[in-house]
């Protein structure tokens, strides 16, 4: 069996990373976004 501080750890590494998508995500809609304005 995990240790708290593991099952935590784990936790903290999945968060982060679903972070990093929600950031590329963000990052994308943002420039297509600015590439429509441009085009306008």
């Amino acid at each position: 069996m995990q240790t708290k501080i593991e099952l935590q750890k784990a936790l903290a590494e999945q968060t982060q990373q679903h972070l990093d998508i929600a950031q590329r995500e963000c990052d994308v809609v943002l420039h297509a976004t600015h590439t429509a304005d441009s085009l306008v």
